[in-house]
């Protein structure tokens, strides 16, 4: 089935596609302790690809011409996202047993697309976006592309919006699909709350630190793994 945009599209490693549908298969027999732990690690390694390719790129873009000590402390946030991630994921899949991790497992594969970007086929995670939240990216990406934005405030709303849209598949979607207790959910939805605020606070901070002439290299990163129309090609 082809994919239908808007969405935002992020490589993933090589090894996550085929483990991944291999786990899916054995999802129709018994799962195992050790399916639920190979489960969990390729959970947190998509995660992570996410934040590598949307956030960490887009700083690694940033400083190779434009250095400071708030680009340094963006990218340790970022890191320390994903540390969180595999800290309360495994946390998480500890509590659970092994028959209930199925779902979850259909969910994260479903978002998994083989497509081509430009450079061949790959595949990538491709999560949705709204509709109101790509027609603000237009006009966004636009200004930024062609310097005519005053100041990058309106960039950081849209990644900061783009943030809170992502974390409805990768972490609110599958949290439910648990269907976990107070005791669990509570600590969890703690988390989900803070990896959201530390992300919207080091991209207020960063932003304040750019200058013009880097708002194009913002809107090229953007455009990396925002894919507002998807052209594909016909059969």
């Amino acid at each position: 089935m082809p994919v239908q945009g808007p969405f935002i599209a992020t490589p993933l490693q090589e090894h996550i596609p085929g483990e991944l549908a291999s786990l899916v298969h054995r999802t129709s027999g018994k799962i195992t302790d050790r399916d639920k732990k190979l489960g969990i690690d390729l959970l947190v390694d998509a995660y992570c690809d996410v934040v590598d390719h949307t956030l960490i790129g887009l700083l690694d873009e940033i400083g190779r011409s434009h250095d400071s000590s708030q680009l340094g402390q963006a990218r340790r946030v970022a890191n320390d996202v994903k540390d969180k991630a595999r800290h309360y994921v495994g946390w998480a899949g500890g509590l659970i047993a092994s028959h209930r991790l199925p779902p979850v497992i259909h969910h994260f594969n479903g978002l998994v697309h083989q497509i081509d970007l430009g450079s061949g086929d790959r595949s990538h995670a491709v999560l949705p976006v709204s509709v109101p939240l790509a027609t603000r990216a237009d006009t966004v990406l636009a200004t930024l592309r062609d310097g005519s934005a005053k100041d990058l405030q309106e960039g950081v709303r849209l990644l900061s919006t783009i943030v809170d849209e992502l974390m409805i598949p990768l972490a609110i979607e599958p949290k439910n699909l648990l269907d976990f207790n107070f005791l669990v959910s509570k600590p969890l939805d703690g988390a989900i709350s803070l990896v959201r605020t530390l992300i919207h606070r080091m991209l207020a901070r960063f932003g304040e630190q750019l200058t013009p002439e880097l708002y194009p290299v913002v809107a090229l990163h953007l455009e990396k793994f925002l894919i507002l129309e998807h052209k594909t090609n016909a059969a």
